[in-house]
């Protein structure tokens, strides 16, 4: 026997979670500060390795220069 046809059966509502403006404006925020969290730590590993580099050299130069008398 087919199952009986009336507006309950055809229109189920589907749950929708409710998303308000705050909630809207929460995630815009907070994944604004986790794009600038990324973005700082990436130039942070930047300009150390940059330091790195040059106390490297200077390291070198400093080893390869002849001491006078």
């Amino acid at each position: 026997m087919p199952k009986r046809m009336d507006k309950d059966s055809l229109f189920k509502a589907v749950p929708q979670t409710p998303v308000t403006k705050a909630e809207i404006t929460k995630k815009a925020a907070q994944d604004l500060a986790h794009a600038e969290t990324e973005a700082r730590r990436i130039k942070t590993e930047k300009l150390k390795k940059a330091r790195l580099e040059q106390e490297v050299s200077r390291l070198a130069e400093a080893g390869s220069k002849p001491k006078g008398k």
